[in-house]
C-alpha cells in the first residue's frame, strides 16, 4: 500500500492548542503543514512557512476565506485547535471543501454543553452537586461557568444569593466549590470507543487556563482514571484524542468537572512519553491501525513563556569566526 500524504491545515495555527498539534506533527514525514488564523498578531506569524489570513469565524466571509486556503493549498484535511473554532466548523462542515477532524456530531453536542454532559452521566460518575435555581443553593460560595466555554473563560466564584439570582442559569453550570487538587486525564479511544490510553496529570500550576507543570500521578490513580474513562466511552461514543477534568471536594473525593474532544496543549506530557494524541487522531480519523509503545520512563513537565522574533534586516553573507 502507498504511505499517505496528507497537507493539514491547522486552524487557528498561532494558540497554544494549535501550537502543540504543529509540534506534535512538524517532523511528520508523511504531513505537510499549513496554519490559518485571523489577522490579529498571533504566534502562527512567527511559527509556520505557510501562514494564511482568514477572517475571524464571527465575522461574514470567513468561510470563503477559508475554503480559499484549502484549494490553494490542496489542504487534506483541516485540524481544529480550540473549542471556538470546532463549534464554527462543525456548524459549516458541509460548505467547506475538506474534511474537518471532528467526532460524530452526536459526541460534540454532549461535550460541549457542560449541562448535557451532567445530564448523560448523571448516576454513573461522581459529579458535583449541581444546582438549577437561586433557591437550591444552602452554601456558598459555589463556582459558575459557561455552559458551553473553554479554558476557564467565563467562569466565576458566586459569593452570596443576590450574585446567584443575577445569574442566568440556563447559560451556566452552577456547581458546588470544589478547593482540593485538580487533574487532567488524557485519553485515546479507537473508533470503536475503546480506551487505548489514559493518564492523568495534576493541574499543579496554572496560567491563562494552561497547565504549566506536569508529572505522573500514582498508578492507583491512574487506575481510578482509567475506570471514569471507560464509563464515559459507554455513556458518549468518544474517538480519537480527548481529555476529562476532575477535581477533590472538600472531603478529598474527585469529581468530574468536564469533557472535551480536542488535543490539549499540555499533551505535550504524554506525547513525550511515546503518545503522539494529533498524529494518532488522524490515523484513526483516516481508518489506519494504531498501536501505541510509551517510554515507561520518569518524566517531569515544566512550561514557561518562549520569545519569537521576525528580523527585517536582508543580508547575503555570513562570516563565522572560528
Amino acid at each position: 500500500m502507498t504511505k499517505p500524504h496528507w497537507n493539514v491545515l491547522i486552524f487557528p495555527g498561532g494558540m497554544e492548542n494549535g501550537i502543540e498539534i504543529y509540534n506534535s506533527l512538524k517532523n511528520c514525514k508523511e504531513i505537510s503543514l499549513f496554519s490559518a488564523s485571523s489577522a490579529v498578531p498571533n504566534q502562527a506569524f512567527f511559527l509556520y512557512k505557510n501562514n494564511h489570513i482568514v477572517r475571524d469565524v464571527r465575522e461574514d466571509g470567513w468561510i470563503e476565506d477559508l475554503n480559499a486556503v484549502i484549494d490553494a493549498c490542496h489542504i487534506d484535511i483541516v485540524y481544529p485547535a480550540n473549542s471556538f473554532i470546532i463549534d464554527a466548523l462543525a456548524a459549516n462542515k458541509d460548505r467547506l471543501h475538506a474534511p474537518v477532524l471532528l467526532p460524530s456530531q452526536e459526541v460534540l453536542q454532549i461535550t460541549r454543553s457542560k449541562h448535557q454532559t451532567i445530564r448523560r452521566l448523571s448516576g454513573c460518575l461522581p459529579l458535583p452537586l449541581t444546582y438549577s435555581k437561586a433557591d437550591d443553593i444552602k452554601t456558598y460560595p459555589v463556582f459558575a461557568k459557561p455552559d458551553n466555554g473553554y479554558g476557564a473563560q467565563g467562569t466565576r466564584k458566586i459569593e452570596n444569593r443576590q450574585e446567584a439570582e443575577e445569574l442566568d442559569f440556563s447559560r451556566f453550570v452552577v456547581q458546588e466549590l470544589l478547593p482540593g487538587k485538580e487533574y487532567t486525564v488524557d485519553c485515546l479511544s479507537d473508533n470503536e470507543a475503546n480506551l487505548l490510553f489514559c493518564a492523568g496529570r495534576e493541574r499543579s500550576r496554572i496560567r491563562m487556563g494552561t497547565s504549566m507543570h506536569a508529572q505522573a500521578v500514582s498508578a492507583e490513580l491512574d487506575t481510578f482514571f482509567a475506570q471514569i474513562a471507560r464509563e464515559i466511552l459507554k455513556k458518549i461514543k468518544i474517538s480519537g484524542a480527548w481529555f476529562f477534568q476532575m477535581k477533590e471536594d472538600a472531603a478529598g473525593n474527585l469529581k468530574l468537572l468536564e469533557i472535551d474532544v480536542r488535543i490539549a496543549g499540555t499533551m505535550c506530557y504524554n506525547r513525550c512519553r511515546g503518545v503522539n494524541f494529533a498524529l494518532l487522531s488522524l490515523y484513526l480519523f483516516f481508518g489506519l491501525p494504531v498501536k501505541l509503545s510509551l517510554n515507561n520512563i520518569p518524566l517531569i513537565l515544566d512550561r514557561s513563556l518562549r520569545n519569537r522574533y521576525l528580523l527585517d534586516y536582508v543580508y547575503d553573507t555570513v562570516y563565522v569566526d572560528l
